[in-house]
């Protein structure tokens, strides 16, 4: 008992210990370098161990009893005819490499296959009890085929087993752990593929794996019974019809009289029901060599999944390729998708497309890994981005994602969600920026408290995560970064629950990689980058634009915290309505707070500074107001008291027009910098006149401000309508550089000469 426990917790039957020792590496290809034969026999050991490249046209990815039954060709034939043969997939087709012949494999499986003893005596509806369908069960107890010998043996011993415990008819839940444990211990080493792939004993008790339900059901269907009744149809059925039977299942070959019988979650469509047909209603008919295979093939990935077997977070099992589910990325998605009451856990399988050996195979199904740096994936989401980051087994070309999802009334099936290229994709690794807070995020918006808005958000984010994994994207990337600014947007909006409830923290800084991957040229991008680089002196302390989109802490560390204190709140505007809108408000309450500190000039600066074309072009309402608001708020996230620099090219200047003078003029009075104006004190005025619609009268004003410092404008006079007036007054965020200041000065006066009265000033530009 105590070795075959051990065998259970570590996941290695005691035979296999020394081969394992000889093959550490999770996959083993036929280019690796072989042992060549003498010379003189090169030609005999060519003609004696020729090996056929055998296409099985009918073993696909999709659906996925088709995949499972390609693993179950390939294990028997490993394990009873051939063990050398080595399989690989190429055009959605599985092959196997192997000294038999079409005739030879076919001849195996009509007479020489030794079906795996698939026993489920802890179920209801296995076939144990009296009161059941015992037609295909007696058929095997009866049968002298030596072929189903072991089958035989195990149905006995659970007889036994099942006396010694005084169950007559169903097992209670009482007696299911003892008897699941008896199993574990008695069973043939032969039939132990099967209790692997069913249950595993961990620390909380029995769990079960997500390829068979819950322990060998799925609802009322009980799959080794099911399993035991297609054996059967072996013994009697006519030779012909079973040789077309297996032709159809290996190549796919058309048959016309396949059985009614029920064929569970790993095939939706041969399901029947309504509408599954030409007529109204259909029966569910199988090809039972169809079902047979791909119950063996399930089998490969028992070999070391108790090893791995533990708890994600409160319910789903984890084991290789398997991972909690998350309900998004693919076209049905729904949100309940993701809940435990609709999906169980998803399952990634591999595709490999060079000769590998079963061992290798069996191997990488037992103890695959799928890691973000050091940590296991935990749902589909990290499981996608461990493939873009190269976080998984080496060999692995593709995976293929699949859904256990409530598809059929409260069924379940083998829901095909999408196939993933694994090829690296640097885009993904700027996540690791907000690794920590993304997984607490995802628990804390899927909780029954969570608002609304918050989980569609979070639905929103997984799914843009899993394109990016699926290919690189400028777009996408963008996507992603919005994204995080409209959620940190809803967390500051639901402050109470945020805070009080959730317990959560701001987005952390993100790195300025984040601006090289989102650059898509554009002159929304730069205007957005330009805005969001805002900082200012504000008496003793820097204030980031950031501080005005939400209640954050100033200075900003790498994991900023929220205040939600009424001192903080005021200096918080509302970022829904138009572009221009929140721009002017934002202005409005950087200068509010600039007097409150005292500061004599205007204070702002930025690290990024906007270009004149792309100005000119806001004020002429050239841009997408929609798409720069979004990054704005998105680029707000990035740590820009970094000192990294990332260079941002803009237009050719001969290539773009230049603001108007208008805007020069108002301009000057906040511009930041002393270099070539001079302190020139703080005005609000000026920007609220031209906000509220009275360009005129702030351009007096303006004018008048710029004389009293020294500075010239060469004016007339203007008339400007409210509507542009409030661009102009909005564009005055947009921070300009010094040297910019200079051709601005230059354009619209000079510096007033010290015996010159204001009166004398000569009109050069006009208006």
């Amino acid at each position: 008992m105590n070795i075959r426990l051990e065998e259970h917790f570590t996941g290695e039957r005691w035979f296999d210990r020394g081969r394992r020792k000889k093959d550490m590496n999770i996959m083993s290809f036929a280019s690796e370098k072989e042992e060549k034969p003498p010379e003189d026999n090169v030609q005999i050991e060519k003609k004696k161990f020729e090996p056929n490249d055998i296409k099985l046209d009918g073993c696909s990815p999709i659906p996925l009893a088709h995949y499972l039954k390609a693993l179950g060709v390939f294990r028997l034939v490993a394990e009873q005819k051939d063990p050398d043969v080595r399989g690989y997939w190429k055009d959605d087709r599985f092959h196997i490499v192997t000294r038999l012949s079409k005739d030879e494999l076919i001849d195996f499986f009509l007479k020489e296959y030794e079906p795996t003893p698939v026993i489920s005596p802890w179920n209801g509806g296995s076939g144990f009890s009296s009161k059941e369908n015992h037609e295909g069960f007696n058929k095997i107890r009866s049968s002298n085929d030596a072929r189903f010998r072991r089958v035989r043996e195990e149905m006995e011993l659970a007889f036994r087993l099942r006396d010694k415990m005084r169950i007559s008819e169903k097992v209670n839940k009482d007696q299911k752990d003892e008897l699941l444990l008896r199993c574990r211990n008695q069973f043939s080493d032969e039939a132990l593929s099967w209790l692997d792939s069913t249950f595993v004993f961990t620390n909380d008790g029995v769990s079960f794996p997500p390829l068979l339900g819950s322990g060998g059901n799925d609802g009322r269907m009980e799959f080794s019974k099911n399993y035991l009744q297609n054996i059967a149809k072996l013994i009697d059925m006519d030779e012909g019809k079973n040789v077309k039977c297996l032709e159809g299942a290996l190549f796919n070959r058309i048959i016309t009289d396949l059985l009614k019988s029920p064929i569970g979650q790993f095939h939706p469509s041969a399901v029947g029901g309504f509408n599954a047909a030409s007529g109204f209603n259909s029966d569910s008919v199988i090809n039972h060599w169809d079902y047979i295979l791909s119950m063996e093939g399930l089998m490969v990935f028992s070999a070391s999944s108790s090893r791995k077997i533990g708890h994600i977070g409160d319910s789903a099992l984890s084991y290789p390729f398997s991972v909690k589910p998350v309900g998004t990325g693919y076209g049905s998605s729904a949100e309940t998708d993701g809940s435990p009451s609709k999906a169980r856990s998803e399952m990634w399988f591999p595709i490999w497309e060079k000769p590998a050996s079963y061992h290798s195979i069996r191997l990488m199904c037992g103890e695959g890994r799928s890691n973000i740096g050091r940590k296991t994936a935990g749902n589909s989401v990290d499981f996608a981005r461990s493939i873009a980051t190269l976080g998984i087994d080496r060999g692995i070309n593709e995976f293929f994602r699949y859904g256990f999802l409530v598809r059929n009334g409260l069924a379940y099936f083998a829901t095909p969600l999408g196939r993933f290229k694994v090829r690296r994709q640097h885009q993904v690794d700027l996540l690791m920026d907000i690794d920590g807070w993304l997984d607490q995020f995802r628990r804390k918006s899927s909780s029954d408290q969570a608002p609304s808005s918050i989980k569609r958000h979070s639905q929103i984010l997984d799914g843009l995560i899993i394109e990016l994994c699926k290919q690189k994207s400028i777009r996408k990337m963008q996507s992603i970064l919005i994204e995080l600014g409209m959620i940190e947007m809803e967390m500051s909006k639901n402050g109470k629950w945020t805070k009080d409830t959730a317990h959560l923290r701001p987005i952390p800084l993100l790195s300025k990689r984040w601006i090289e991957e989102c650059n898509d040229g554009t002159p929304e991008f730069r205007l957005a980058l330009s805005l969001a680089s805002i900082y200012g002196k504000y008496g003793k302390d820097f204030r980031s634009i950031r501080s005005n989109l939400e209640p954050i802490s100033e200075p900003i560390s790498r994991y900023p915290s929220f205040r939600m204190d009424e001192g903080v709140d005021r200096d918080v505007v509302s970022t829904q309505g138009s572009l221009v809108g929140i721009l002017n408000r934002i202005m409005a309450r950087r200068m509010i707070r600039a007097e409150k500190e005292n500061c004599d000039h205007y204070p702002d600066r930025a690290r990024y500074y906007a270009f004149p074309g792309d100005i000119a072009d806001f004020i002429e309402g050239e841009i997408d107001d929609e798409k720069l608001k979004d990054l704005f708020i998105g680029l707000s996230l990035i740590n820009w008291w970094d000192d990294h620099r990332v260079s941002v090219h803009g237009p050719r200047e001969r290539d773009s027009i230049s603001p108007d003078s208008l805007y020069i003029i108002m301009k000057l009075c906040y511009t930041g910098s002393e270099k070539h104006t001079g302190k020139i004190p703080l005005v609000p005025g000026i920007h609220r006149k031209c906000a509220s619609g009275d360009g005129t009268g702030a351009l007096q004003l303006a004018t008048r401000r710029l004389r009293g410092s020294g500075i010239v404008p060469a004016v007339g006079t203007a008339y400007l309508g409210a509507s542009r007036s409030e661009r102009i007054a909005a564009s005055l965020l947009f921070p300009v550089h010094e040297d910019q200041i200079l051709k601005y000065l230059d354009r619209i006066g000079r510096q007033k000469p010290d015996n010159m009265d204001d009166t004398d000033a000569v009109m050069e530009v006009n208006i």
